[in-house]
């Protein structure tokens, strides 16, 4: 069984990724707008964090 998620799409945007898209599409987000804010991520993460 998949998990359930209840909530305010923005709030849990910016939970997990720390950044809220502008829109929405049915509870999803743009894999643009992901490459956009998050293709270049800091030197320091660790492997770890950068697959989180």
């Amino acid at each position: 069984m998949g998990s359930v998620v209840v909530g305010n799409w923005s709030d849990i945007c910016e939970e997990l990724l720390g950044k809220v898209p502008l829109k929405f599409f049915g509870g999803r987000i743009e894999l643009k707008w992901l490459e956009d804010n998050f293709k270049d991520l800091h030197k320091s993460l660790n492997p770890f964090e950068i697959e989180q």
